[in-house]
């Protein structure tokens, strides 16, 4: 069975939604979480209905995001933070289970919000992004492509 690192995850859990996530800035799950607190630092200074475009405006080194400036930001910090969750657990996954055919079971609200905690990387309305758009975590999700809309 073929393995991959964490960043194939990522970017194929984002493209499926079809958001960018540039490799200078998602390609390690430390790069992530990074990049990830970067958006929600500015969040906190601009509030939960902020486009990317406006997030964009008043920080530096996301330039490469631009191409998502009418995406509401905190749909697309709770699609970082769901996508980084996969990841990670896509990459376990592929070291536990690496002599075996046994499928990934998947990622779980809750564990993305264990995750997210843990790595202080929550914000207030990430479980309602979750829940409201289960195609973050879920790639058999219907309607999965196209989905960066303005939800805030």
């Amino acid at each position: 069975m073929a393995t991959h690192g964490f960043f194939y995850y990522f970017n194929k859990n984002m493209e499926d939604m079809g958001l960018p996530a540039p490799q200078s800035l998602f390609d390690t799950q430390s790069r992530a979480l990074a990049t990830a607190s970067a958006i929600l630092n500015c969040l906190k200074t601009l509030g939960p209905s902020a486009t990317m475009g406006e997030i964009l405006g008043a920080t530096t080194g996301l330039e490469l995001l631009g191409v998502a400036a009418a995406v509401s930001a905190s749909f697309y910090a709770g699609a970082v933070i769901g996508s980084v969750a996969v990841a990670a657990g896509e990459v376990l996954s592929d070291v536990l289970f690496a002599s075996t055919s046994a499928p990934s079971t998947g990622t779980s609200v809750s564990q993305v919000m264990a995750f997210a905690s843990r790595h202080n990387i929550q914000f207030p309305g990430l479980e309602r992004i979750l829940l409201a758009h289960p195609r973050i975590l879920n790639s058999n999700a219907l309607n999965r492509h196209g989905s960066y809309t303005r939800v805030a």
